[in-house]
């Protein structure tokens, strides 16, 4: 009974310290807002300028929210595990030599580009290259 008790006041303690640490903004944040247009203007200035103003929108991009944000940040991290994977040499039949090698052969563009297309020629008679991919439409349908 003492064990619960102590765990459950560990539990509330912990709650109270993110409640009170962590701000939630919930609906419009009023950070996002530009106050110097008039809401009758132009909401949309309104209700998203500052953000607006605040947010560069890389030109690669045609917009930004917080999934791109996520998904660059784990795109840096993963290649860095990948780059420092490859860097560190791992020893013959380890997924770490693995990870290397297929690395060390993404980034050998002189090889890719002196073979052109042979490594997928013989996969263009697949069934799902353009004339299988007809055949298999017009079976179905």
């Amino acid at each position: 009974m003492k064990r619960i008790v102590t765990s459950l006041t560990i539990c509330f303690a912990t709650a109270v310290a993110f409640a009170q640490t962590a701000p939630v903004v919930h609906g419009v944040n009023p950070a996002n807002m530009d106050s110097s247009v008039k809401a009758g203007n132009n909401w949309y200035e309104y209700a998203n300028g500052g953000y607006i103003a605040r947010t560069e929108i890389p030109p690669d991009r045609v917009g930004m929210n917080g999934f791109s944000t996520l998904a660059d940040t784990v795109n840096k991290r993963v290649a860095g595990i990948i780059g420092d994977v490859a860097k560190s040499n791992p020893a013959q039949g380890t997924e770490k030599r693995k990870i290397a090698d297929l690395y060390a052969s993404y980034m050998d563009t002189a090889t890719i580009e002196s073979r052109r297309l042979a490594p997928i020629k013989p996969h263009a008679a697949s069934p799902f290259s353009t004339a299988g991919f007809k055949c298999i439409v017009f079976d179905v349908l």
